[in-house]
Parts: structure tokens; C-alpha cells; sequence
């Protein structure tokens, strides 16, 4: 499995929004990364929305030390991982994705 990260995959002087277009639409699964302050992000909703329209996996990962139900319904109602060390997340991420 390949992993593109925004952060590290755009160019300075490249076109932001398309690189990010590019990057989601040739993604197999999408993987937010949500924490207290991302709960009624934006970025999030549209995340959520544009992976199962472009036939995408959606695995949300929460901090361990975040209440469930604070999260949005529609967050809730997903999959989505409990984050551990790096190590234990990653195992737990790539068991899901083998199950699939």
C-alpha cells in the first residue's frame, strides 16, 4: 500500500487544490485523522462524503482520550479506530483494510 500525505506530496509554487483533488481521487482509502478541533471541520464532512462517492474506503482514526459521543452522528455511525501508539494503530488499520 502507497500512502500520499498532503503535507509532503505538494510542491512549492503547485496548485494546492488540484494536487489535493489528485491525491484523493487516485486514493483506494481515505484516512482522516480526527481530533478535538476537527470535529465539525469542514475538510471532514467533505472527506466523509467525497470517499464513498468515488467508491473509497473511509477509516477515521480518534484520539484514545476523546469521547465517542462528542463526535457528529454521522462520524459515529463510521468506522473508526481508536489511535494507540503509531505501531498498534497502523496494525489495527492494516487489519482492517486486509478484512476487506
Amino acid at each position: 500500500m502507497s500512502v500520499w500525505f498532503d503535507e509532503g506530496e505538494i510542491g512549492w509554487g503547485e496548485s494546492w487544490p488540484e494536487r489535493l483533488e489528485a491525491g484523493l481521487r487516485n486514493s483506494d482509502v481515505l484516512v482522516p485523522l480526527v481530533d478535538p478541533s476537527s470535529n465539525w471541520r469542514p475538510n471532514l464532512f467533505f472527506e466523509l462524503g467525497f470517499g464513498p462517492r468515488h467508491r473509497q474506503r473511509v477509516v477515521l482514526i480518534v484520539p484514545k482520550d476523546l469521547d465517542p459521543s462528542v463526535l457528529p452522528l454521522n462520524v459515529r455511525l463510521r468506522l473508526f479506530l481508536i489511535r494507540d501508539t503509531p505501531e498498534h494503530t497502523a496494525e489495527e488499520l492494516s487489519s482492517i483494510l486486509q478484512a476487506a
